[in-house]
């Protein structure tokens, strides 16, 4: 039974090998414990920012049959492709702050961090951690905090 708050099932459903989109794979194939996730981190981003917010899932970005690595969790209905906006102003939020949200809350085993937004996971085994933006957001994240650390 799926009961997310801020996600409907159909946002997970996948695509073809066409690209044509599956309806109800969704609801059928992706974990309803991934999407009570999903749903904390909405709240935790939207408290930590100060305002509300809309998280948009990516076309092809829940459960999925193809476009993505060959161990994606995509195909186990255990990831989601994400970015989030203001509910007001339509801006989008930073990836920064995506980030911090995402691994203060301790929730998911994979976080990777693009420029288009976060691949959230719920892995198994936690700690996997990859950054293939441009501007290697991750790394001044974390040179960042070794700063703070000895300030």
């Amino acid at each position: 039974m799926w009961k997310a708050k801020h996600f409907g099932p159909y946002e997970f459903d996948g695509v073809s090998r066409e690209g044509l989109s599956m309806p109800g794979t969704g609801e059928k194939n992706f974990s309803p414990e991934m999407a009570r996730k999903l749903d904390v981190y909405h709240e935790a981003l939207s408290a930590y920012l100060g305002y509300d917010i809309c998280i948009h899932v990516h076309k092809n970005g829940g459960w999925a049959i193809k476009g993505h690595s060959d161990t994606s969790q995509h195909y186990k209905g255990l990831a989601a492709d994400i970015h989030a906006t203001n509910k007001k102003t339509g801006a989008r939020v930073s990836l920064v702050d995506m980030y911090i949200v995402a691994e203060k809350l301790n929730l998911f085993g994979g976080i990777g961090v693009y420029d288009w937004g976060l691949h959230l996971d719920d892995r198994e085994a936690r700690g996997a951690r990859w950054d293939k933006t441009r501007i290697r957001v991750v790394k001044s994240l974390a040179i960042t905090e070794m700063v703070q650390d000895v300030a």
